[in-house]
């Protein structure tokens, strides 16, 4: 299994900057197995090697060919993976963006109240309200240029620790989640149908917040009766404003649990893009008309996909928006070619409440807050091909 698994993995395409360099350590390994005379402990239990293989010389040949697959796959899929957050640094305040010399992307995580979304009675008034709190907080952010959409980029980076490695769980909601989304900069003529891919990759690393993990334990815990859980979240949430959190966990697992198979909960996706300083730069008011106006994601294996890793207790939500029609790609290649190195941008997502038990909204993380200068962009197949990013 290791072994034809290992021989797909060379032959993705995503793989291919990797192909060369593998295939030569892989006869490395061979010539040296069969010129070693190997001399170590029998290992009797097969399902035991899995733990022990990097510590343990094994005796029989076929055990030491699943060790060097092992130790191949460790080698170029693992300690070759660029570390989670390499392309871009971190800064406290929208005003130090400015401050950022060198090849880096600057980035923030945005106070959520940023993002208008459905409060709590939104089906009478149609009234949206800023966002008193996010499910997840943002830790890291990458952003690439890419001649390709690209899904599960997630899995090819050495993540951000995690808190709760450690901690059980019975719940669907990962503790880690990566949103990434990838944005065209490269239009068709009018009236010509292009299959064009060229354009950025955001990417977001989230980490899930105590108070939203120690809600999903309350509430997924089955020696507890309701009573039992209402007392248990009343002394988790000192007061009503607060305990509507409560509403977004729920919505949250629900999808999580049933998006990958329910083409209409994974459509309930939201993306919220935004640019806080385009009247100063002044942009095109046909473009500015649809400033901070959410996207339905409403095209599953198209312009969305779920990648699930249980477990690294990770997903990975990826948006396409190169399928989008001809004025949405129109726009972003003129953004891109006049106005990204100045334009302060964010991101938001969530997920659509549409009944009262559903709302209020509560977006998934921090909103993303990015300055991108197009000419620091790193194409994301040569930092893949990269031993040290740094």
């Amino acid at each position: 299994h290791i072994k034809s698994e290992y021989k797909r993995l060379l032959s993705t395409k995503d793989m291919e900057p990797l192909n060369k360099a593998n295939l030569q350590a892989l006869e490395k390994m061979k010539t040296e197995k069969n010129s070693s005379l190997i001399e170590s402990q029998e290992v009797n239990n097969e399902e035991n090697i899995g733990s022990s293989i990097t510590d343990t010389i094994i005796k029989k040949s076929s055990f030491v060919e699943r060790r060097s697959t092992i130790e191949m796959k460790n080698t170029f899929l693992e300690r070759n993976k660029p570390v989670a957050g390499s392309t871009s640094v971190q800064v406290k305040d929208e005003n130090d963006h400015d401050e950022i010399r060198g090849e880096k992307i600057s980035w923030m995580a945005a106070e959520p109240s940023l993002i208008q979304l459905r409060g709590q009675d939104y089906l009478k008034t149609k009234r949206k309200n800023p966002s008193a709190t996010s499910l997840y907080e943002l830790v890291e952010m990458d952003i690439f240029h890419s001649d390709e959409h690209l899904t599960d980029v997630g899995c090819r980076f050495q993540l951000p620790p995690n808190d709760f490695k450690d901690l059980e769980h019975c719940w669907r909601a990962p503790d880690i989640l990566i949103i990434s989304f990838s944005l065209p900069t490269s239009a068709p003529k009018l009236g010509r149908v292009t299959t064009d891919k060229k354009g950025l990759i955001v990417c977001g690393y989230y980490q899930i917040r105590k108070e939203v993990r120690k809600t999903l334990e309350i509430v997924s815990n089955a020696r507890l009766n309701d009573v039992e859980k209402e007392e248990a979240l009343n002394l988790l949430f000192k007061d009503q404003d607060s305990r509507l959190l409560v509403k977004g966990v729920l919505l949250w697992e629900k999808w999580c649990a049933t998006s990958a198979n329910d083409p209409d909960m994974q459509k309930r996706l939201k993306f919220i893009p935004r640019g806080e300083n385009l009247q100063e730069l002044k942009v095109p008011s046909w473009i500015c008309r649809y400033n901070g106006k959410p996207m339905l994601i409403k095209r599953p294996g198209e312009t969305s996909f779920i990648f699930s890793h249980p477990d690294e207790r990770m997903m990975e939500i990826d948006i396409n928006l190169h399928p989008l029609p001809y004025m949405f790609k129109q726009a972003m290649t003129y953004l891109n070619d006049h106005y990204f190195v100045r334009m302060l941008m964010t991101f938001g997502f969530v997920i659509e409440g549409r009944s009262e038990e559903e709302l209020p909204e509560v977006l998934l993380g921090n909103p993303m807050s990015i300055r991108v200068d197009p000419a620091k962009l790193k194409n994301i197949f040569t930092i893949l091909n990269a031993r040290d990013l740094s």
